[in-house]
C-alpha cells in the first residue's frame, strides 16, 4: 500500500515574496549569461546557469507567472543542447541565447498582481480623443465601480453610493508589510544568496537585495538594517565597509550586525572581515541551515525585549547617574541601595546583567557575587563592577570572585553603554543557542545537529577510551540535487521535512535524530549495536519504497550507512 504524505501549496505570503524578488534574480541571471555570451562560455558556468534557470522556470510555473516561465523554459532548452553534446554554445546557438535573453527584458519590472487595469481601460489614447464606449451602447460591467460610483440609473445617469441600494463590495486590504528584522543582502552570483533570501523571508524577516556594494555603504549611512550580509573574496573592499560600520555603530544600543560569507577558506580574507567588524564568518559552500541559523541569530538579537539591568550601589547619586545613562539607551533598570536585598529581587526582576559597586556596607561586592553565583539560574548571568576603587589587586580579586568586567569611575556614558550592551547581547545569544540545542522540532521530532553531536561526544568521552556501546546510522536522500531542481526550493524543503518525520517515526526509542548535511539525517543510538542498526536501515529502505513525500507525492530513494562503536 502506498502512503501519501502531502502538504498544502505554498501560501500567498511566499508567492508575494517570490514575485517581489523575481526581477532582481532575473537581473542577476541575465548579467551572468550576457557576460558569457560576450567573453566566451565556460562549461561549468553553463551547467550552473542551466540548473538555476530550470529551477526558476519551475517556480514561475508554480506561482502563476506562466509567460515568464515559458521564456525561461525556452532559455533552459537552448542551454541544454550544448550541455548534451558535452560542449559550449557555438556562434549560432550563442546568437539564439542572446535573443532569448532580450525577450526576458520586459519581465524585469516589479510584478504587482491584482493592481493592473482591465484591458479595455489600458488604451494609451488621450481621454479627450477617445470615444466613451466604442462599439457598445452601455459601459462595460463594473465600469462605474472603478470610478467609485455604486450604480447607474436606467437613463445613463450615475447614482452615487449614498443613493443606491446596491451593496458596495468590500475593499481588498493592502498586503501586510513585513515586521521582522531588516536584512539587506548584497546581490551576488552565488546561488546560496537567493536560497538564503527565500529562507529568511519564510522566517518572517524583511529581506531585500542590494544590487551593488556601494549601495550598502550608502544605506549604512542613512538607515541601518538589523543585519547586512556580504559575500566576500580577496577582491572585496572590506576596508571601506569597516569605515561605514564604525559610523553606523556609534549608537551602541542599536548595532548593525554583519554576516560575511567567504568564497574560500583563506584565513587572510576571514581576518580582513573580522577587522572590518564582521560578527560571524561562514565559508562557502555551507549547509543552508548553518547560514540561515547564523543570520537569524544575528538579525533577531536586537528584536527581543529591553535589556534588564539591576544596579546595586549604596551611593544614590552614582546609581541614578548610571540609571539615566542606561535608560536613555533603551534599557530597563532597577536600583537597590542595600546589597543583601539583591537576593530577594533576582527572581522578581530577572536581570540580564547586574551592575555592582565594590565597597558597600553589610555585604561587599566580592561576597555578593559569590552569593549570586550560588543561585540556580545565575551562574552565567553577567556581573559588571562599577567602582571608583583604583587598587588593581582588588580589581583582579573582583574578577576572580566571579565578575565579568570591572569599570572604573568616572566613566564615559558611551563606554558604560557599550560594556553593558555587549555583555548582555553575548549572554542572550549564548542562551538562545543553548535553548535551540535542547529543543526538538515540534513538527518532525528532529533534534538540533549540535545537540546530537554534543551527546555523541559525551557518550564517547564517558567510555574512557574503552570500547563504547551504540552506533550511528546515516540516512541520505538519493539524487537530492535532481529532486531539488525538479521541485524547487520550497517544495524540496517540504519533502525533506516529511522525510525527517518519517525517519524519526522509524527510529527506536532512546535514539536521537538530526539533519546532517544538505539532504541527510543522522541517528545516534547509544544502546543499539551494529546488527540492530543494520536491521533499522533495512526497515527504512523498505518503508521508503512504499511511501510518497511532499506536495507532489514524490518517490524518494534513500541510502544508509551504519557505524557500530563496538565493531572490531
Amino acid at each position: 500500500m502506498v502512503l501519501q504524505l502531502s502538504q498544502r501549496d505554498p501560501g500567498p505570503e511566499l508567492q508575494a515574496a517570490f514575485r517581489r524578488h523575481l526581477p532582481q534574480r532575473l537581473r542577476t541571471l541575465l548579467r551572468r549569461a550576457r557576460a558569457q555570451c560576450r567573453t566566451g562560455w565556460d562549461c561549468n558556468v553553463l551547467r550552473a546557469l542551466h540548473d538555476e534557470i530550470a529551477m526558476l522556470a519551475g517556480a514561475c510555473g508554480r506561482y502563476g507567472l506562466l509567460e515568464t516561465g515559458e521564456r525561461l523554459l525556452a532559455l533552459e532548452s537552448a542551454l541544454a543542447v550544448p550541455i548534451a553534446a558535452h560542449g559550449v554554445p557555438d556562434e549560432a546557438t550563442n546568437a539564439g541565447i542572446d535573443a532569448l535573453l532580450d525577450s526576458l527584458r520586459p519581465h524585469l519590472q516589479q510584478d504587482s498582481p491584482g493592481t493592473a487595469l482591465p484591458a479595455w481601460m489600458q488604451d494609451g489614447t488621450p481621454m479627450a480623443a477617445r470615444e466613451p464606449f466604442p462599439r457598445c451602447e452601455v459601459p462595460p460591467e463594473k465600469y462605474w465601480l472603478q470610478l467609485g460610483i455604486a450604480d447607474v440609473g436606467g437613463a445613463g445617469i450615475a447614482t452615487h453610493a449614498n443613493d443606491a441600494q446596491v451593496a458596495q463590495p468590500e475593499p481588498q486590504g493592502l498586503p501586510e508589510l513585513p515586521h521582522g528584522p531588516r536584512v539587506r543582502i548584497v546581490n551576488d552570483d552565488d546561488p546560496s544568496v537567493n536560497e538564503l533570501l527565500l529562507r529568511l523571508e519564510q522566517h518572517g524577516c524583511d529581506v531585500a537585495l542590494v544590487e551593488r556594494f556601494d549601495e550598502l555603504l550608502e544605506m549604512l549611512r542613512r538607515s541601518t538594517p538589523d543585519l547586512a550580509i556580504v559575500v566576500a573574496d580577496v577582491n572585496t573592499p572590506l576596508e571601506r565597509l569597516a569605515t561605514a560600520l564604525r559610523e553606523a555603530r556609534r549608537d551602541p544600543a542599536r548595532r548593525v550586525r554583519l554576516l560575511v560569507l567567504l568564497r574560500g577558506p583563506e584565513v587572510e580574507v576571514q581576518l580582513r572581515a573580522l577587522r572590518a567588524g564582521a560578527d560571524r564568518c561562514i565559508a562557502l559552500p555551507a549547509a543552508s541551515e548553518e547560514a540561515v541559523g547564523a543570520a537569524l541569530e544575528l538579525a533577531s538579537v536586537d528584536q527581543e525585549s529591553a535589556y534588564r539591568i539591576l544596579i546595586v550601589d549604596d551611593d544614590a547619586p552614582q546609581a541614578l547617574f548610571a540609571q539615566a545613562i542606561l535608560r536613555r539607551a533603551g534599557m530597563e533598570t532597577r536600583i537597590l541601595e542595600e546589597s543583601l536585598a539583591v537576593l530577594d529581587e533576582l527572581d522578581r526582576f530577572r536581570p540580564d546583567l547586574l551592575l555592582l559597586d565594590l565597597n558597600m556596607p553589610d555585604c561587599d561586592g566580592f561576597e555578593l557575587t559569590a552569593l549570586i553565583r550560588e543561585r540556580d539560574g545565575y551562574v552565567n548571568t553577567p556581573i559588571v563592577f562599577l567602582s571608583g576603587d583604583q587598587d588593581e589587586e582588588r580589581q583582579f580579586a573582583a574578577l576572580d570572585a566571579g565578575g565579568d568586567d570591572f569599570l572604573v569611575k568616572p566613566i564615559r556614558p558611551t563606554h558604560l553603554v557599550a560594556a553593558v550592551t555587549n555583555r548582555v547581547r553575548r549572554a542572550r545569544m549564548a542562551a538562545s543557542r543553548m535553548r535551540r540545542r535542547r529543543r526538538r522540532d515540534a513538527g518532525t521530532g528532529l533534534h538540533e545537529r549540535a545537540q546530537l553531536l554534543d551527546a555523541l561526544s559525551e557518550h564517547l568521552a564517558a567510555s574512557g577510551g574503552r570500547e563504547a556501546q551504540g552506533g550511528l546510522l546515516a540516512v541520505e536522500v538519493r539524487d537530492a540535487a535532481a529532486l531539488r531542481s525538479q521541485l524547487g526550493l520550497t517544495s524540496f524543503d517540504q519533502l525533506l521535512t516529511q522525510v525527517g518525520a518519517f525517519v524519526v517515526g522509524h527510529a527506536r526509542v532512546g535514539c536521537m535524530t538530526a539533519r546532517h548535511g544538505n539532504a541527510g539525517y543522522l541517528i545516534f543510538a547509544p544502546t543499539r549495536g551494529e546488527a540492530e542498526l543494520a536491521a533499522l536501515a533495512e526497515e527504512l529502505l523498505k518503508a521508503a519504497r512504499d511511501t510518497r513525500f511532499g506536495a507532489q507525492a514524490s518517490a524518494v530513494g534513500l541510502a544508509c550507512a551504519v557505524c557500530g562503536f563496538d565493531a572490531s
